[in-house]
């Protein structure tokens, strides 16, 4: 069964119809109110639960199955299966030989250990950070003759080229920025922890800090204490008229205690210490909304309330993008930034829709990661190439998709499938296994250096919830979205009928491709050029103007 369940003309465009779970959605942030207002502590705001994280929260999924179970219908085996992977990724597999009592500590010992690790961590890499920065903080300190303006980002191994610092998901705004303001990068860093922190130290047009600068040793300590004896989930909790209490307390125990993540957790303490040694006048943070963007708002709150908070929406949103969507209690007591900025106004309406957070309070402010569309117009041609190319990403969903795709066959038919691995998770050992394990024919890793090289030569692109799925379609190129059967879709193009086909494990692959080959030349190009329409709606070009929602 595929996107073709449509007939007439719909089936031939590859017309998707939106699932549109409008109810059950909002019925998911109204019980993460409900919780959230039993626990107001900041350690469950923290939490990866109740900040409804797509990828790593499993709650939508399990309250679905309890309501199909309730009315007598059990939850699809592809869902089921989904579940199971999911929760394979955040699950210790206890041995078959032991009791009960002894997974359980087993189970807790390795959070423990994890937490322990961590907190270690931090340690060392507050020492690391003093070491190289604390001349650098006083020189920004006798500095501060214009309003300051704090960029909170994150930094990989491809921030520094050639001792310059580039900001991948704020490129260019520094420096649109500095007349007005005096600029403090405020970062995680992800990776080569030493060799970024020398970078910072070294480089002489940015002041750029990691949030373990700004811990004290107390902090770190005090945190990992807080973390480890927090509170119980309290209250009872209703979802459609149904008592899911047991159901949230077990999901909470099967994600070592709601998976708070602790350093993002961290993040509190540090926003805490930077208000109190920095004057801030604007505060930018991505908008996803991950657990440390709600520990850096709660900060400045309590700290730092004249600061203005900005919220830049910058990753692509899908249904199960549920933290996106400000529920009425999150709203209410002031947990979200004073103005949300969007790429374009095509996710301020999927906000809008959704979302319980005022309208004018949105804004269109471009889509900085995304300039270099703007300067590749042409689409690249209708290719009969039998090359289908796989977009990976680091979740555990990958390994169902590329299971169900080994088994359609399509290597007898000539086809080959060129997996392009995620570079913001090059060295994710889930997407490094399943390199491993799917490099074997039909599967070929692809050597490409670029996407456009991977597309240009593609026939098709299978998705399952990835931005360069909307980069494919800006080339014209025919994308095919995995569905797992989520309760709430995965899919960035949820909105768009454009180019877009839909499958599952029961869908031929075989007769999507066909009816892609077969199309109609004229039929074809008008897609192309309304798919780049829609491209265009949801990553608008940033301009003076639309830029001016950054800064004013």
């Amino acid at each position: 069964m595929s996107a073709c369940r449509l007939t007439g003309r719909s089936r031939r465009l590859g017309v998707t119809h939106d699932r549109t779970p409008q109810p059950f959605l909002k019925q998911y942030l109204e019980l993460t109110d409900q919780i959230l207002k039993n626990n107001p502590d900041t350690s469950w705001l923290c939490s990866h639960i109740l900040s409804r994280h797509k990828t790593i929260s499993n709650l939508p999924n399990l309250l679905k199955n309890k309501i199909a179970t309730a009315y007598g219908v059990g939850p699809c085996a592809e869902r089921k299966r989904s579940t199971e992977l999911l929760a394979k990724g955040t699950l210790r597999k206890p041995r078959l030989n032991i009791n009960e009592w002894m997974c359980k500590i087993l189970h807790h010992s390795g959070w423990i250990g994890s937490m322990t690790y961590r907190c270690g961590l931090s340690i060392l890499r507050k020492s690391i950070s003093t070491f190289y920065l604390k001349k650098k903080f006083v020189q920004l300190q006798k500095k501060q003759n214009l309003p300051l303006y704090v960029i909170s980002s994150i930094i990989s191994e491809h921030s520094f080229l050639n001792q310059k610092y580039h900001d991948a998901y704020f490129p260019g705004l520094s420096s649109h920025l500095e007349q007005q303001f005096q600029v403090l990068n405020f970062v995680k860093v992800d990776t080569f922890y030493r060799k970024n922190i020398h970078s910072m130290a070294t480089n002489t047009q940015n002041y750029i800090f990691p949030i373990e600068f700004f811990l004290s040793y107390q902090d770190i300590v005090q945190s990992f204490l807080k973390l480890l004896f927090h509170k119980r989930i309290q209250g009872r909790f209703f979802f459609n008229d149904h008592d899911v209490s047991d159901l949230i307390r077990q999901e909470v125990s099967r994600t070592y205690n709601g998976h708070i993540p602790y350093e993002q957790y961290l993040f509190f303490p540090s926003v805490k210490n930077l208000c109190r040694k920095l004057n801030i006048h604007t505060f930018l943070t991505t908008y996803e909304v991950m657990p440390r963007e709600r520990m850096s708002i709660k900060a400045l709150r309590l700290f730092s309330p004249k600061t203005r908070i900005l919220g830049y929406q910058h990753s692509v949103i899908s249904q199960a993008s549920a933290s996106v969507y400000a529920s009425p209690y999150e709203v209410a007591c002031n947990c979200t930034p004073d103005r949300i900025v969007t790429t374009g106004p095509e996710p301020k309406n999927i906000m809008t829709r959704y979302g319980y957070y005022p309208t004018e309070r949105i804004q269109i402010g471009g889509a900085l990661r995304f300039q270099n569309l703007y300067q590749n117009k042409e689409f690249f041609n209708k290719t009969t190439t039998k090359n289908v190319l796989i977009l990976l990403q680091d979740a555990p969903h990958m390994e169902l998709l590329l299971s169900c795709l080994a088994h359609q066959g399509l290597e007898q038919k000539g086809y080959r499938y060129f997996l392009r691995p995620n570079p913001a998770f090059v060295h994710n050992i889930h997407q490094k296994k399943l390199l491993v394990r799917y490099h074997k024919p039909p599967f070929h890793i692809s050597s490409a250096k670029s996407l456009n090289e991977n597309l240009r030569s593609a026939d098709a692109v299978i998705y399952w919830e990835t931005g360069a799925a909307l980069e494919a379609l800006w080339f014209g190129k025919p994308v095919i979205h995995f569905d797992f059967r989520d309760a709430l879709s995965f899919d960035p193009l949820f909105h768009c009928p454009h180019l877009k086909w839909t499958m599952n494990s029961d869908t031929k692959l075989i007769d999507l491709l066909k009816n892609i080959e077969h199309m109609d030349v004229t039929l074809f190009h008008q897609q192309q050029q309304l798919a780049r329409e829609y491209v265009q709606s949801y990553f608008s070009k940033p301009t003076q103007e639309t830029l001016l929602s950054l800064i004013h």
